[in-house]
């Protein structure tokens, strides 16, 4: 009888822990997603930013005596995107 109950224990043990280990690898994974994404946003800005402060250079030397009356940075996705002077 004492077997029997201590595989009972076992087998519930051994499923918590189970449990336990998919939970923490689940936060694990979803922390490192949310993260991701977020460094792929951040880096995404700051090269846009870039981009744009190239263009700014490029039409200043092409067209010295013209300045742009409107700026749109337009991302159309989260690495992708284009700038439009009006």
């Amino acid at each position: 009888m004492k077997m029997k109950s201590f595989e009972i224990a076992t087998k519930k043990n051994k499923r918590k822990q189970l449990w336990k280990t998919v939970l923490l690898a689940s936060c694990l994974v979803f922390t490192l997603l949310v993260s991701g994404i977020f460094a792929l946003r951040i880096f995404s800005d700051y090269r846009s930013k870039q981009a744009e402060e190239l263009f700014d250079a490029t039409f200043q030397v092409a067209y010295p005596n013209v300045e742009p009356n409107i700026t749109f940075v337009n991302q159309t996705g989260i690495v992708s995107g284009y700038i439009d002077y009006s």
